[in-house]
């Protein structure tokens, strides 16, 4: 599976992707520069902002078209139920990780949670339908999907396209939200550090459309001030979870007991 959802992502994609995604960043710029003008001495919610654009784009990708929260300036009623079915979620994982909780799992967990988790899933699984009924070479997620269908060992059934497609809208929308929120409030909290990125970046390009995936992955401080971001604010704040196997194991020079749940990330 992972192997038939690689081809959405590789960098031949993403610069075919590049135009989509592109024009949603200069109706970014667009709305906060209206923002200014209409109220130059009052604040800017940022991470409304980000997420307004993170949110278009993914489901643009996944689903064929944006849920328009630029356009509209507002909060499309499928981004609040993400922020609930994520609620959801870590509560459920908590409970997992405790067996004696599942059995007032139910007094745990509020039914509205559960229920606009749901929701959420059938909405997602109502708008991939309405994907692959669309003849179309629009270079998205499922545009890639689609293209091994034909082949019985990369073809994926409807319940893991649905599946996908979930997880697309979730993985691809808030967390980037949040890293780019995080990046910023820390450049703003180290004026020395905001100076140098801004002389990097304007130092390079002359104008708007001189900016591209080729080239911002030039800016060598621009790469560094998002990794330190990610590191002081990952988005998904667990690594990759793993079992030790029977018998127990040695882990960084620690024995670690068998069947201990442990979480693999990056430092």
């Amino acid at each position: 599976m992972r192997r038939n959802l690689s081809h959405a992502f590789s960098d031949k994609a993403l610069k075919e992707q590049e135009t989509l995604i592109q024009g949603y960043v200069d109706l970014l710029v667009h709305r906060l520069h209206e923002q200014i003008e209409e109220a130059p001495k009052g604040p800017v919610d940022i991470v409304k902002w980000y997420n307004y654009t993170t949110f278009d784009i993914i489901t643009d990708l996944a689903f064929g078209e944006s849920l328009h929260c630029l356009r509209d300036q507002d909060y499309h009623p499928w981004v609040l139920l993400v922020f609930q079915a994520a609620k959801a979620a870590s509560i459920l994982t908590t409970i997992r990780k405790y067996p004696i909780l599942e059995k007032i799992s139910k007094s745990l967990v509020p039914k509205d949670a559960i229920a606009k988790r749901r929701e959420f899933f059938q909405l997602s699984t109502s708008r991939v339908t309405e994907r692959l009924e669309k003849e179309t070479a629009r270079p998205d997620f499922m545009t890639y999907i689609m293209r091994n269908q034909d082949s019985e060992g990369k073809r994926m059934t409807r319940a893991e396209i649905d599946s996908n497609a979930n997880l697309f809208l979730i993985a691809g929308s808030e967390t980037t939200a949040t890293a780019l929120s995080g990046t910023t409030y820390l450049l703003l909290k180290n004026p020395e550090a905001m100076e140098k990125l801004v002389q990097e970046i304007r130092g390079r390009f002359k104008s708007a459309s001189e900016i591209t995936i080729d080239e911002v992955n030039k800016l060598e401080y621009l790469i560094a001030v998002l990794s330190e971001g990610l590191r002081y604010y990952p988005p998904v704040p667990t690594g990759f979870p793993r079992v030790v196997p029977q018998g127990g194991d040695n882990l960084s020079g620690h024995y670690v007991p068998e069947g201990v749940s442990i979480l693999l990330g990056s430092a």
